[in-house]
């Protein structure tokens, strides 16, 4: 086999674990937990939302918030079962609570919702995305920016117009993960 073809396949795997062989360290979160104990939004139950049209049947984004001031997300649930409380969540098992991109922390500022989350990245190592935007009720909120960052510098902002509905449930599942205390 050439070096040419070599090279490729050996970068590739240094890269993918560069974070296993101390070449790099996940993002810090910008945001402290905090615990949240305020009446802006509901939190007995998940939010969805950023609903994705390209797919059929439509895709939406889960959010959990916790009182702890804790964040876990699940990507790519059908709209319909969303909307209707019927959706299962990786944070519901095992493999759920060790993937740390589903997880960040929230923080609530009057009308202000901050949300700051690990990404996984192509290195191996968690880079983190920051969300803003504006509680309409208790219910409902809107996310109006999104910044990606790598190594605690904004790579890239995007004005977004992402609107997140309040679905109750009987029993949120917990909120327990090695990733934040």
């Amino acid at each position: 086999m050439s070096n040419t073809f070599l090279f490729p396949i050996i970068a590739m795997l240094l890269m993918s674990s560069c974070e296993k062989s101390g070449l790099c360290e996940d993002d810090e979160l910008s945001l402290e937990r905090e615990d949240y104990n305020g009446s802006t939004l509901n939190l007995d139950g998940y939010y969805y939302g950023d609903v994705s049209q390209n797919s059929t049947p439509p895709l939406v984004t889960v959010y959990y918030l916790y009182h702890n001031g804790v964040f876990y997300t699940s990507d790519a649930s059908d709209l319909n079962e969303a909307e209707s409380g019927n959706i299962v969540v990786d944070v519901e098992n095992e493999l759920g609570k060790q993937i740390k991109s589903a997880w960040g922390v929230f923080q609530v500022e009057g009308s202000t919702i901050e949300i700051d989350r690990w990404q996984a990245s192509t290195t191996g190592c968690e880079t983190t995305i920051y969300e803003k935007g504006e509680i309409l009720n208790d219910s409902t909120f809107v996310l109006t920016r999104r910044e990606f960052r790598d190594d605690g510098k904004v790579t890239t902002v995007q004005d977004i117009n992402a609107t997140f509905k309040f679905v109750p449930l009987p029993e949120k599942p917990d909120s327990t993960n090695s990733f934040i205390n």
